[in-house]
């Protein structure tokens, strides 16, 4: 054999004896990078999950902070509310009050309302002593979405007149505009 046969096979016969004593190291390192990405993945899960829960309890924390100051103010804002309703409870609007009420939102919508006919009751006292109205409002409205828009302005806190709605109903199948009978109840002293 010549030398170089030798050195070929020296060379062949240290890789694998190389080889055979480190694959459990390669495998092991292998496995250890495996389990490191594996961990940075959890990491960032878990950092994902406590800055949620920091936003969270920061957000908590200032509910505190404006529940303990609305829990000062609560009394006043209370009293401010009921002085609002005895208000409106105290203010004796007319019929033409009421018309011109009517017809002035009626012209602000546009040609999505208009008002057919406003039905009035008499006055009656109710149990407390206070006088309750009935009120028929017959309207045309353009269509489904206008008319929530309506009953939400008649019954809105912000209104000029609170009104009741007492019982109502319509179509659900309706594609144009509908005429609709609202019955509205006012109370006043």
């Amino acid at each position: 054999m010549n030398t170089n046969a030798k050195n070929l096979l020296l060379i062949l016969l240290s890789l694998f004896i190389l080889v055979f004593f480190t694959r459990s190291v390669i495998s092991d390192i292998t496995a250890l990078s495996d389990k490191k990405e594996e961990l940075l993945t959890k990491k960032e899960n878990i950092t994902k999950q406590l800055e949620r829960l920091q936003k969270i309890e920061k957000e908590f924390r200032e509910i505190n902070k404006l529940t303990s100051k609305s829990k000062k103010n609560s009394l006043d804002k209370a009293k401010i509310k009921d002085q609002k309703i005895i208000k409106h409870l105290w203010d004796r609007p007319t019929q033409a009050d009421l018309i011109e009420y009517f017809h002035d939102y009626a012209e602000d919508t546009g040609d999505w309302l208009y008002i057919r006919s406003i039905d009035f009751s008499k006055p009656k006292k109710t149990e407390f002593w206070f006088l309750e109205q009935d009120i028929n409002l017959e309207v045309n409205v353009l269509n489904k979405r206008m008319l929530k828009i309506f009953l939400n302005k008649l019954v809105s806190l912000d209104s000029k007149y609170k009104f009741y709605i007492t019982d109502f109903s319509f179509p659900n199948n309706w594609d144009s505009s509908y005429n609709i009978s609202i019955p509205l109840k006012l109370i006043y002293k």
